[in-house]
C-alpha cells in the first residue's frame, strides 16, 4: 500500500508518505502519488533478507536511511526491582521534558534535517514520553530517581496478557555509565514477569551499539533486522 501518514504529516507540518512492504508499484504510480499528494518524503521498511525488494527500492530512487534491529526475550530469567525505580507521574514530565534534547539522536528522525527538524524530533520524543505517562501511547513510564533527580526512564507497552514491548529507554547524560539503564530494564522485566507476561521485545537502531549491547547483556536475542528506506522529494522541500 502507498499512503499518506496522517499523524506524522500533521506533527511534522509536512506531508509524509509510506510505501508498505511488499507492495511494489511501478515508477509511474509513484510519480502519480507524488504529483497528487506532494510528499516531502516517502518511507519504506523492509526485511533485510528481501534483496529483490531492496533492489527495487534503490532502482526507483529510495536510499537507505536507517537499520532497525529487533530483540526479544522470553522473561524466564531472574530480575530485580529497584528502590530507585517507580512509575512516572504527570509532575515528572517537566524533568523528562528537558532530557529529550537530542537524547535519541541515533534515530532516523535526526538524519534528515530538511524534512524532520531537530526541534521537531525532540518534540516527538517529548510527546511520546508525556502520552506514555498518561497511558495513552505506551502503557506506562518508569523513572529512576536519584537524590530527587530523575536520572533515567523506560516506557513499556503491554500488548495483551502475554506480550509487551519497550518503547523508549534513556539516561540523563550526567548519570551515564552507572548501570541505570540496566536497573530500569530489570525492574521493568520483573514487573512484567509478576503479571505473567512471557515475551518482551524492543527495537533499536543498527548504529546504536550501546543499546544493542545492553539488551544482549540482559538476555535478549536478535529477532529480526529491517531497513528503513527514504525517498526524499527535493522539489517539494525547496518550495
Amino acid at each position: 500500500m502507498l499512503k499518506i501518514l496522517e499523524w506524522d504529516s500533521a506533527f511534522f507540518g509536512t506531508t509524509v508518505g509510506s510505501l508498505e512492504w511488499p507492495y511494489a508499484p511501478n515508477s509511474l504510480e509513484i510519480e502519480k502519488f507524488i504529483n497528487n499528494h506532494h510528499p516531502s518524503l516517502i518511507q519504506s521498511l523492509c526485511p533485510v533478507n528481501d534483496v529483490n525488494y531492496i533492489h527495487y527500492l534503490e532502482v526507483i530512487g529510495f536510499r537507505l536511511a536507517d537499520v532497525k534491529i529487533t530483540f526479544k526475550t522470553d522473561l524466564k530469567g531472574t530480575y530485580m526491582k529497584s528502590e530507585y525505580v517507580r512509575k512516572a507521574k504527570i509532575k515528572d514530565f517537566t524533568s523528562l521534558h528537558s532530557m529529550m534534547d537530542n537524547l535519541f539522536e541515533d534515530s532516523r528522525y535526526y538524519g534528515y534535517e530538511e524534512v524532520f527538524k531537530h526541534s521537531q524530533a525532540n518534540e516527538l520524543y517529548r510527546t511520546w514520553i508525556e502520552r506514555s505517562i498518561k497511558g495513552q501511547l505506551d502503557s506506562y513510564c518508569l523513572v529512576y530517581e536519584l537524590a530527587n533527580r530523575i536520572a533515567g526512564f523506560i516506557t513499556v507497552k503491554e500488548n495483551g496478557r502475554e506480550k509487551a514491548s519497550i518503547g523508549l529507554i534513556g539516561t540523563h547524560p550526567a548519570f551515564r555509565k552507572m548501570g541505570i539503564a540496566t536497573t530500569l530494564l530489570n525492574d521493568a522485566m520483573q514487573r512484567l514477569q509478576e503479571k505473567e507476561v512471557h515475551l518482551l521485545n524492543v527495537s533499536t537502531q543498527g548504529k546504536n551499539n550501546i543499546a544493542q549491547n545492553l539488551y544482549i547483556a540482559n538476555g535478549f536475542q536478535m529477532e529480526s533486522i529491517s531497513l528503513w528506506y527514504y525517498l526524499v522529494n527535493n522539489s517539494e522541500i525547496l518550495k
